[in-house]
């Protein structure tokens, strides 16, 4: 979402377009158990197959700790972009 609304386009967000049909493709339950297409630096990851789960079993967040405390002035998304969006 930081890409595609935002336009963040450094670190790791250079292995992102910023397309709608990736952040549809981000929310696909099996991507996480496949090696992602968006960039040479993501590397397959492990996880819990997510087949026959319910969606009300995942929590799905725009942004973490990480993201946030990692920016050098702590700038959440909701700063950076119109309400609109």
């Amino acid at each position: 979402m930081r890409r595609l609304l935002a336009g963040d386009d450094e670190g790791y967000y250079r292995d992102y377009r910023g397309t709608t049909d990736e952040l549809a493709a981000a929310l696909k339950p099996r991507l996480a158990l496949h090696r992602s297409a968006f960039g040479p630096r993501r590397r397959a990851r492990a996880g819990t197959d997510p087949t026959g789960l319910v969606p009300e079993r995942f929590v799905f967040a725009l942004q973490n700790h990480d993201q946030v405390g990692n920016r050098a002035l702590g700038e959440r998304l909701h700063h950076q972009i119109d309400l609109a969006a």
